[in-house]
């Protein structure tokens, strides 16, 4: 159905358990779409391989503009699946990646999202686990990225010294919105 829809736009896939297989053909069926612009998976629990699988699609410049993993509990080869697929990816201009225990090792696949993506608008990060180096991390990417224009922070285990960064990265990035 998604491979020859012609008409859908916008797909919701919210609270449920996608398995390896239905990631496959989710992502199968993605790659030949040309219509959708919106992909909600939020609060999915991927199960095995699926987030690694489902970022294939992202590699083959499909039309997507927006894209919600929002609780999906990603893993570490499943972030730096998502972090190497948008080195291809043009197309895509807003992503959630909030509430997903990311944790500061994994924002390190996050800088390779900032670093090499130059579409990329908006990036939801909030209510995940980093907070020190992850900050770090994610303010010294984002200093590089000049086509980001909201990067959401909140509700991270952030403390003072962890702003400090933050606080020096919207000085020099007048254009950005930040959140924490």
């Amino acid at each position: 159905m998604l491979k020859s829809n012609t008409t859908l736009s916008i797909l919701k896939l919210v609270v449920d358990e996608i398995e390896e297989k239905g990631a496959k053909a989710i992502a199968h069926a993605l790659k030949f779409n040309t219509t959708l612009m919106k992909l909600n998976l939020k609060n999915n629990y991927l199960i095995g391989r699926s987030t690694e699988i489902l970022s294939t699609f992202l590699k083959a410049n499909t039309p997507l503009k927006e894209l919600n993993l929002r609780g999906i509990t990603i893993t570490s080869k499943g972030i730096y699946a998502l972090s190497e697929a948008f080195k291809f990816n043009t197309s895509l201009i807003a992503l959630n990646l909030s509430q997903n225990f990311l944790n500061h090792e994994q924002t390190k696949a996050i800088t390779g999202i900032l670093e090499s993506n130059t579409t990329l608008l908006y990036l939801d990060l909030s209510r995940n686990d980093f907070a020190n180096e992850g900050v770090k991390f994610i303010a010294a990417a984002v200093k590089s990225n000049n086509t980001l224009r909201l990067l959401n922070l909140e509700n991270n285990k952030l403390r003072e010294t962890d702003e400090k960064p933050l606080d020096e990265l919207a000085q020099q990035k007048k254009k950005l919105e930040l959140k924490y």
